[in-house]
């Protein structure tokens, strides 16, 4: 039995995380038997544990299972108790694929779909015509699949957004401490004429406060103002480490990825390449006094690089992260 769909079908990040979507639940039966299942239950209470899609925190997850509160990644939601029917499929007409061979392949990072350039049929079946595709992405991952993969291209939101959401900062306290042992990877499309570069610095909370490099023992929040920006982007606060400056041109987008330090809390900055401003993700820090960073969805959040609110689409610069320990 698999988590299946109609070919052609484009899938969500929860779908295209579950790298082997062919084999969710393997069964030994004869035909007869296997084509008298009409039901699954997944009790997933009481005695039963509940089942938590690729990619979550395990059995610990944070958000309610409603997402009123929503959980720190796209894949943490926790199964409820419930019955799914069975499609037979022994005529193997639903066929939705997606295979990545190796290094982690490029996402949309608006929409999280795989970003490729298509080099050519893979696997047709002969009997209902479906089609797997191979795909390359921009730094040459080769993948297969059979939906449409996206383009490379920046995606251009409407402006006007009237609120904002607070974005999720990359969290690495699950992390072990120690010198460089998270990995922080991703991809940045913009849309937008002014160069500006991404950076990180370490934030002690939610809240964005800062070590003051200034005062022993001395911390800055956000409501201090140029102070905190002048800490923020210190050397002392600044995570300077290969790739954590992240820039691209107008129109594309690019993958990223750097290691820091666990057990700590990183918040972005973007700058400006005219050195005009820096855009945090604490309105209370920015020189207009605005926010220029809204959260999208689960690690995906937009920027808006102009004083005073521009046009307010906020795909300035547009970020998709996730935080992985370090290979040793």
């Amino acid at each position: 039995m698999a988590d299946l769909t109609t070919v052609g079908t484009p899938e969500d990040p929860a779908y295209i995380e579950d790298h082997d979507n062919y084999f969710d639940v393997i069964l030994k039966g004869d035909l007869s038997a296997i084509e008298r299942l009409a039901d699954v239950r997944m009790p997933s209470s009481g005695s039963y544990k509940a089942v938590y899609n690729p990619g979550g925190p395990g059995n610990n997850p944070t958000g309610s299972l409603d997402l009123s509160t929503p959980p720190p990644g796209p894949f943490t939601v926790a199964s409820s108790d419930h019955t799914i029917a069975i499609t037979n499929d022994l005529n193997g007409s639903l066929v939705a694929t997606y295979v990545e061979t190796g290094a982690p392949v490029m996402r949309d990072p608006f929409s999280g779909q795989p970003i490729g350039t298509l080099l050519g049929a893979a696997v047709i079946d002969t009997v209902t015509g479906a089609t797997i595709w191979c795909y390359q992405d921009p730094n040459n991952t080769i993948f297969y699949a059979s939906f449409a993969a996206a383009s490379a291209g920046a995606t251009n939101l409407a402006g006007g957004l009237q609120t904002t959401t607070a974005i999720d900062l990359l969290n690495t306290t699950s992390i072990a401490a120690g010198t460089n042992t998270a990995t922080l990877s991703g991809s940045i499309s913009r849309e937008a004429s002014l160069n500006s570069t991404l950076r990180f610095y370490t934030v002690l909370d939610s809240a964005g406060t800062v070590v003051d490099p200034l005062i022993s023992g001395g911390t800055l929040r956000p409501t201090d103002g140029a102070r905190y920006r002048a800490a923020a982007l210190s050397s002392a606060n600044l995570v300077s480490t290969t790739g954590s400056s992240i820039a691209t041109s107008n129109g594309a987008t690019v993958a990223f990825s750097f290691s820091a330090d666990g057990a700590k809390l990183y918040a972005p900055v973007l700058s400006l390449a005219n050195g005009s401003d820096s855009w945090f993700a604490f309105g209370a820090a920015t020189s207009d006094g605005l926010e220029h960073l809204t959260r999208f969805s689960a690690h995906v959040f937009g920027c808006e690089d102009l004083k005073g609110g521009g046009d307010r689409d906020f795909d300035d610069l547009i970020v998709r992260f996730s935080v992985a320990q370090s290979a040793t």
